[in-house]
């Protein structure tokens, strides 16, 4: 039987959002999560808890991203795409992240969180935005930069999830269904059974892969694409669960594995390809009294993930309106714009990161202009963010008589001497007014 025809449309019914939203045909029910689960061969776990790229002889496709995978504060998921942004589901929040168990966690900057667009004229997609979010952190963790697919997937593409959660139990386990019950009753067999598939073991980083399904197959829709709408929502693709298949690391999402990032190599290059955002089940597999927490990964179950290839143009327009990582000025990104922020920026003067872009890390270090250099370019923008009230002590700290390196013309000339006394004239003046307008309040 070929991977993409294990479970007939009929039998197919149960969507299941990977946090705390469940939707079983048209109710909504709570859950709880937990996450990924890889391997079909009963004893037998692969230990996907190492790099991909460290694995041994099994695997020699390389690193598809292993550290920039990373743990919420709300134990989902996050994938660092470089920069300081992070995407994720939408449903997962925002919270801090943590790309190792035992490293730092690092925090998000207020106010810079969006919601991915959907785009327009798709049947059967409503809802203005995807289960998508992209935001930002205000550390940089030291990671590279990852590439995002622009490029649809095709059948039995094979993919590599990567997600903090859980890992499989080595013993198969067995079901009967009853039904004649609404939903159908699930109970325990000791063999045989309609239905058979893994229960959870144990928490923490792993990996696994699976191929590209036809969601015509897997439920019963009749397009000419590779991917379904989720929750009238999301464009995604589908891969399914296979008792029979040859893969060792093939791979079942459950509850808790939302905003888990899914790879693909194109040409070689490894590219992000998706984010997990649902998993689909048989009817009556969760339900308040059997498997409430959604942590069965049953032969037949469907993993839904977000096309990010349908949502490049959307993503690239968020990361360009958004070039600044906070309020203009806010060098430390506290929130606010004052001495502090003042204070490193002396502390970074003449800074240069050599490659004429700015980043996260040149931010912090007082490049306001996006051009990797803390120059004086960089000072007329935090003096405007400030107003112009720059104490005149900082100017001298900065200038002094000296100009910075590699400043000769140009649309800011360097400040003189008369220059300087200038500039530090117009702060005292605008303090001075401030202080006349107060009084007059």
């Amino acid at each position: 039987m070929s991977r993409n025809s294990i479970v007939p449309a009929s039998i197919r019914r149960a969507v299941t959002t990977l946090a705390t939203i469940a939707l079983v045909v048209a109710a909504c029910t709570p859950r709880p999560a937990q996450a990924l689960l890889v391997g079909t061969t009963p004893g037998t776990v692969p230990d996907t808890s190492v790099n991909p790229a460290s694995y041994g002889p099994a695997w020699t496709a390389g690193d598809p991203g292993w550290a920039n995978a990373a743990k919420t504060g709300t134990s989902l998921n996050a994938v660092y795409i470089g920069d300081g942004w992070v995407l994720s589901a939408s449903h997962t929040g925002v919270s801090a992240v943590q790309f190792d168990i035992n490293g730092p966690q690092y925090q998000p900057i207020p106010n810079q969180n969006f919601q991915v667009p959907n785009p327009t004229g798709i049947s059967g997609l409503t809802a203005p935005n995807a289960d998508l979010r992209l935001y930002r952190i205000a550390e940089d963790p030291g990671l590279p930069s990852l590439t995002l697919a622009t490029q649809p997937l095709s059948l039995n593409d094979e993919v590599v999830f990567m997600t903090y959660g859980v890992y499989r139990n080595p013993t198969e386990l067995h079901w009967n269904v009853n039904t004649s019950t609404n939903p159908p009753t699930w109970s325990v067999a000791t063999s045989g059974g309609t239905y058979s598939g893994y229960d959870i073991a144990g928490g923490g980083k792993r990996w696994g892969t699976n191929q590209v399904a036809d969601d015509n197959v897997v439920l019963g829709e009749s397009d000419a694409n590779l991917t379904t709408i989720v929750n009238n929502g999301t464009i995604a693709n589908l891969t399914v669960y296979n008792q029979s298949s040859s893969n060792p690391f093939e791979a079942q999402v459950v509850g808790g594995d939302s905003g888990s990032g899914v790879f693909y190599k194109r040409n070689g290059q490894w590219q992000l390809a998706g984010i997990v955002v649902a998993n689909y089940i048989f009817d009556g597999q969760s339900t308040a009294t059997f498997n409430p927490a959604n942590s069965l990964a049953v032969y037949g179950n469907a993993t839904a993930f977000a096309d990010l290839s349908s949502y490049a143009t959307q993503i690239a327009a968020i990361k360009a309106a958004h070039v600044d990582y906070s309020i203009a000025g806010d060098i430390n990104l506290d929130g606010v714009v004052d001495s502090n922020d003042i204070s490193a920026f002396v502390a970074n003067w003449r800074y240069d990161n050599g490659t004429g872009q700015g980043s996260l890390t040149s931010w912090k270090r007082g490049d306001l202009s996006h051009d990797g250099k803390t120059d004086v370019n960089d000072f007329f923008l935090l003096r405007n963010a400030m107003n112009g009230l720059i104490p005149a002590g900082t100017l001298t700290a900065l200038f002094g008589n000296v100009p910075p390196p590699g400043v000769t013309t140009g649309l800011v000339p360097e400040p003189t001497s008369a220059s300087l006394a200038v500039l530090a004239a117009t702060c005292i003046l605008a303090l001075r007014g401030k202080r006349d307008r107060s009084a007059l309040n």
